[in-house]
């Protein structure tokens, strides 16, 4: 399964409702994955988790790909979960993936979206609300 094709589930899934208004990006190179940064986010790229901030820190997203070292994406995201005090995860049919909400140490709202491919975790998490944070899901994709 492409890069490609997981990050726009997840971002049919996780991002319905944001909008986009970049007006710059530039487009970076990650170990696994690429994506279009907008202009002014801050990046911590540490291999396999990749955390995006908005400049105003009302948004952050973070991509950890990793080894799934034999657990099931349901076993990652409900330990997850239970991390993050979040729901219940959920089966989402259209992302093929598990989804649950939690709020961040920050106290921002989060989504966070668990699949397991080949087996590799790709995890997505979104927390808080920015216009960018469509355009930033919808550019990432393999290198």
């Amino acid at each position: 399964m492409k890069l490609k094709f997981v990050f726009f589930m997840l971002w049919v899934v996780l991002a319905p409702a944001m909008f986009s208004s970049i007006a710059a990006a530039e487009l970076r190179l990650f170990k696994d994955f690429k994506a279009d940064v907008p202009a002014g986010w801050r990046v911590i790229d540490e291999g396999g988790h990749v955390v995006f901030s908005a400049p105003d820190e009302s948004a952050v997203v973070t991509v950890t790909i990793q080894a799934a070292r034999n657990m099931s994406a349901q076993g990652i995201a409900e330990t997850m979960s239970k991390g993050l005090k979040g729901t219940e995860p959920v089966w989402d049919e259209g992302s093929g993936g598990y989804i649950f909400d939690f709020i961040s140490n920050e106290k921002l709202p989060g989504k966070a979206l668990v699949k397991v491919y080949n087996g590799t975790a790709l995890v997505l998490a979104i927390m808080g609300d920015n216009p960018e944070v469509d355009a930033l899901v919808r550019s990432m994709g393999d290198k």
